[in-house]
This record gives C-alpha cells, structure tokens and sequence, in this order.
C-alpha cells in the first residue's frame, strides 16, 4: 500500500520555461519529496515548459506528474489540479513564482500531524528591483493552535492565494469550481471554500514567494485595465456565491464573507476610476453598479468607500470622484 501524500502541490504552468526551474527547484531541494504529490498543469504551453516538466517527472516518477491539456487559464489549472490531487493538503502556485525551500520543508512537516480544514502561511513579496516583503498578515493567531474558524474570522484580514492550504477532501466534497478562460479567479479559489471551513491554524512561515514588477503580470495596472470585465466577472461570482449562501452561516462568518466581497468590489472601483475622465467610462460604473446592486444588495450596500457613496448619492460628481481616488491612489503607490 502506497502511502498517502502529505501536501499536493499544484502547479498553474502556461508558457514558464523562464522560471519553471526555479520553482521545481525549490521543490525538490527539500528533503521531503517522499510527502510530495507535484502536480505540473502544463495548460498548453507554446514554449518549452512540457520538457521541463517532463524532466523533472523521469527525475522524480514517484512524486511528480506531468498533465498536459488544451488551454483553459488559471481555473482550468485549479480545477485538475483538485481532480487529480490525492495528497491530504492542496497547494496552488502560479509557475512564474516559487517556495522558499526551508520553509516548505518546515511547513509539510507540521502537515504531518494537522487535522484542519484551512492551514494559513506567511509569504514574501519579491520584486523586480530586488526588495523583498514579508507578508505575515495573521500574528492575531497563535502559531501551531487550532481555532474555530467562526471564533477567529472576526479578526482576520482577507485570505489571499498566496497565504492558504486547504484541505483536500472539502474541496473535493463541495465541488469547488472556478471559472476558466478567465484571469483573477485566484479571488473565487479563496473565497468558495470559506463557507464550510470548520478549523484553521496558522503557521507562520514565508512559504509563498510571490514575483511582482514584471508588466507582463495580470496583477499590472496594464493588464488590470486591459481585463477590467474579467475582474468585474469574479467579483460578481463571488457576491452570487455569497447570497447562495448567506443564510447558512453564523453572524461572524457571513460578516467575514462580506467583508471580502466589499473588499474585491473596492479594488475593481479603484481599477473603474483609473480610466480616463470620460463619459464611457462613467458608464461603465454605472454598468457595474446595476450588476452589484442586482445580484447581490447586501454586498453592494457594504461598499465603505466614502467616494463611492458620494457618487452614489449624485452621480453628477464624477469628475470630483475620479480626482479624489487619483489622488489617493498616487498618496498610496497603488500603482493604477
């Protein structure tokens, strides 16, 4: 009988022979490869990311797996990769971004006697210029003790992709689907297994080492602009998602819950505001406003930003509106 896999690493890889290595790399200069299911999702790469892949598989037959498939985004990648996964945990990770070795080691060996449906990590931004960032968003929990996911959530920041490790069975029980051709759905892969969470620990360790500053990136201003319906897309999923689901939840996690989405719906106001001052693009806020509104009141009435609900209240103010979040935005660096 083959032992069953700690942690199911799943691998988004479309066109990432620049930076596969150096991922796979810091996979297996572990000593833990043996706790290992690797998943490569090449999600039909142009370049040479299946012969890397492929590599790295002949190396290591018992813990990677090499799945090539017709392109279908990032979701498609999540969606066979929790299909496939038989490891006790699930990892995502984008294939242009990489592990800090010490850490995953650490990491998969507390795994070995976890018994909880979220485990959350400390990750590192790692940008173009060389500057690196520590992320470590949940020192409000004790590292290593189990909590109720319903006793803590009151105190927690957003969850992001980087931080979470789910546990496999949930994902695969509650049939957790994202949305393909698609970018951001990173934001449906966090939020869609919230409602079911029982216990969550942290772990604090810079697992995740994230790669900013590369324009190319779907998280640039560019491409964040260029992609503004994708965005709207997600976040309207997720507000539908939230409402499917609402009534099942303890006032502290439907707040939580919440408290997300509103999060998603500043950001896509932030990315509406950053075009310019033109009637086109006041229209598409106002698009947006109508599809919030409809499918979800609750989320929509949530939105804190006082910019927003003074827009809201005449929309005649547009100009002054779109001037006050310029400023903010460049008192801020956001960078849109």
């Amino acid at each position: 009988m083959i032992d069953e896999k700690v942690l199911t690493i799943s691998i988004a890889a479309y066109n990432v022979e620049k930076t596969l290595d150096q991922l796979m790399q810091s996979i297996v200069n572990t000593d833990c490869m043996d706790d290992l299911e690797v998943l490569i999702i090449n999600d039909g790469s142009k370049d040479n990311t299946e012969e890397i892949g492929k590599k790295y598989q002949s190396q290591y037959p018992d813990s990677i797996q090499l799945i090539t498939k017709s392109n279908g985004g990032h979701g498609s990648t999540i969606n066979k990769g929790i299909e496939l996964a038989t490891g006790r945990y699930f990892k995502a990770i984008d294939g242009d971004d990489w592990f800090n070795p010490k850490s995953l080691k650490v990491v998969v060996d507390r795994l070995k006697g976890t018994h909880v449906d979220l485990v959350v990590t400390d990750f590192e931004d790692h940008y173009a210029d060389g500057n690196v960032k520590l992320r470590d968003d949940y020192k409000v929990l004790e590292s290593g003790k189990v909590s109720s996911f319903d006793n803590v959530c009151d105190n927690l920041p957003r969850l992001l992709y980087h931080e979470v490790i789910f546990r496999t069975e949930l994902l695969k029980e509650h049939h957790i689907l994202l949305d393909e051709h698609c970018f951001y759905v990173d934001s449906e892969y966090v939020f869609y297994p919230l409602p079911f969470i029982i216990t969550i620990v942290y772990m604090a360790s810079p697992l995740y080492c994230y790669r900013l500053g590369d324009a190319s990136q779907s998280m640039s201003p560019e491409s964040m602009q260029k992609n503004i319906r994708q965005h709207e897309k997600v976040n309207l999923n997720v507000a539908k998602y939230y409402e499917e689901h609402k009534e099942e939840l303890c006032t502290s996690r439907r707040n939580y819950l919440l408290m997300y989405v509103s999060r998603l719906n500043a950001r896509t106001y932030e990315i509406l505001f950053s075009f310019p001052c033109k009637k086109e693009y006041r229209d598409a806020v106002d698009e947006y406003e109508e599809a919030l509104k409809s499918i979800s009141p609750e989320s929509y009435a949530a939105t804190t930003s006082r910019a927003i609900n003074i827009y809201r209240k005449n929309s005649a103010f547009y100009p002054l509106v779109w001037l006050w979040l310029r400023i903010k935005r460049k008192t801020k660096n956001l960078g849109i």
